[in-house]
């Protein structure tokens, strides 16, 4: 179990930076390249320094480079967007390893001290503190965002994503539905990730017969009920796995640092 508060926090701010390449299936321009990486290699002051963290930014910069220079050439870039995702992991666990020393930068532990002293009333219900918010906020990110990657590259092996109607003997993407079907998919995993946290597992079925009506007469074609029940059924899993591991490292743990 990871106890070092230190990774949820890089962790975030990693996961945030990627938002730019996971909210399209473009490739990413020149201008949020540089936004992910100038996010990745400043989430590092939020670390103490050792040699070891210095050893990380230069991976973590040659890492960016080289994702920027594959996407340019694949086609396949939800698969490659995988691959870059489980490459920062990765070198988080790296970073965080016993033995290595790493520590959050105590001045950053004292701002978010004060803050949640602010924030988060001391006899609050919930009984939140700002470590356990780090988790929720590193476990909703990769079930939102980073989920739908695995969907889209699932989607994109089973030649399932919805098509235009056929005008020629290449049948291209529907992709104002695919956007639609984002979206739909982000709330959607965000509604069960909370409920999930809450133990409010009934409820998700209601969520899902929701959308289900919504789209009663469009799943009467075979090809849209198969990309619909195959994408619903891959985010509801996916979303409860998510939340189901946050929820178990919510749970009392001695994290290391203050």
């Amino acid at each position: 179990m990871i106890t070092n508060v230190g990774f949820y926090i890089l962790g975030n701010l990693f996961l945030a930076s990627r938002l730019a390449i996971t909210a399209k299936d473009e490739k990413i321009s020149r201008n949020n390249f540089f936004i992910m990486l100038s996010i990745q290699l400043a989430s590092f002051i939020f670390l103490e320094f050792n040699k070891y963290i210095y050893l990380a930014i230069g991976v973590v910069l040659l890492s960016n480079i080289l994702y920027y220079k594959l996407e340019k050439k694949t086609k396949k870039i939800n698969k490659l967007r995988l691959l870059f995702l489980i490459v920062l992991l990765v070198i988080l666990g790296v970073i965080f390893a016993p033995g290595l020393g790493t520590k959050p930068n105590p001045q950053v532990l004292g701002l978010l001290n004060s803050v949640s002293f602010y924030l988060i009333p001391q006899n609050s219900i919930s009984g939140l503190e700002w470590k356990k918010i780090l988790i929720i906020v590193f476990g909703l990110l990769l079930a939102t965002s980073e989920t739908n990657l695995v969907i889209r590259y699932i989607f994109d092996k089973l030649d399932l994503a919805p098509k235009l109607p056929k005008k020629s003997n290449e049948s291209k993407i529907d992709q104002k539905e695919y956007n639609a079907g984002r979206i739909i998919g982000i709330l959607e995993r965000t509604l069960i990730f909370i409920l999930v946290l809450l133990s409010e597992f009934g409820a998700i079925g209601f969520i899902i017969a929701a959308k289900s009506v919504t789209r009663f007469k469009e799943l009467e074609k075979r090809e849209f009920a198969e990309y619909v029940l195959i994408g619903t059924l891959l985010s509801t899993t996916l979303a409860i796995l998510i939340a189901g591991i946050t929820s178990y490292l919510l749970k009392p743990i001695p994290f290391s640092g203050p």
